[in-house]
């Protein structure tokens, strides 16, 4: 398998990761937000 392209898997597959957890990300800030405010 070629280097490169092993590496722009590796890179593309960080960037769908961070996609899918950046929506759990802002929940958990919501909620840290509300339980201060509270």
């Amino acid at each position: 398998m070629d280097g490169r392209f092993a590496h722009c898997c590796y890179h593309s597959f960080l960037q769908v990761l961070r996609l899918m957890l950046a929506p759990y990300q802002f929940m958990l800030r919501l909620s840290l937000i509300e339980k201060s405010f509270m």
